[in-house]
């Protein structure tokens, strides 16, 4: 007997529910709520103790009994900058990141190491109207620019986890506007990210 819509539409929240409160990560989906600390370059770009936020959506595919697995990842990252007095202005950087990872267990069942590479897609802007050093307007670059990371993951109770990792991608490799500006062209943006973890 076939049953009505709405009992298959109440059976299938009921079974997404119970999927979502087990213990384990069957789907191998998460997101992560990321605090962005810039490094080097970036440190400069963005005028010092600065920092930024974001987030990650991914999937990784394996399980716990392989030593080897892989992940892929979609992820935004916003930073802004603090006033930098040698220039007249405030710089920031909003940049979406689609990348692979291998992630390799551990003798420690609850932590992960990973590693991947990634395509940044970066756009620069400004926060004042200063025409010193002829930096008028915002950066924007549409071209992909390649970066890698190296992180680790801790899985503290159930579906929650930990995550750290370093970043390093290239962004202004261009020599313009002249003349070249530290901290503004050319940078090869670097940062950690430190995240919360939720597996679903």
């Amino acid at each position: 007997m076939l049953k009505s819509k709405k009992q298959i539409v109440i059976l299938g929240i009921l079974a997404l529910g119970t999927q979502l409160m087990a213990d384990d990560n069957s789907w191998g989906l998460y997101g992560k709520v990321t605090l962005v600390t810039p490094q080097a370059d970036l440190r400069v770009y963005s005028g010092g103790k600065s920092s930024g936020h974001g987030f990650e959506m991914g999937k990784n595919w394996g399980d716990e009994s392989q030593v080897i697995t892989f992940g892929a990842y979609v992820g935004y990252n916003r930073l802004s900058g603090n006033y930098r007095p040698e220039i007249d202005t405030a710089l920031g950087l909003d940049w979406w990141r689609f990348g692979i990872d291998t992630r390799f267990a551990t003798p420690i069942k609850a932590m992960t190491v990973y590693a991947g590479l990634s395509a940044n897609f970066f756009d620069g802007y400004r926060y004042q109207n200063s025409s010193v050093l002829g930096l008028k307007g915002g950066f924007p670059d549409s071209k992909a620019k390649f970066g890698a990371r190296l992180g680790i993951q801790y899985t503290i109770s159930g579906r929650w986890g930990v995550s750290m990792d370093y970043n390093f991608a290239e962004w202004r490799s261009d020599i313009a506007p002249a003349p070249a500006i530290k901290g503004v062209n050319p940078v090869n943006p670097s940062w950690v990210a430190t995240s919360v973890v939720y597996q679903f």
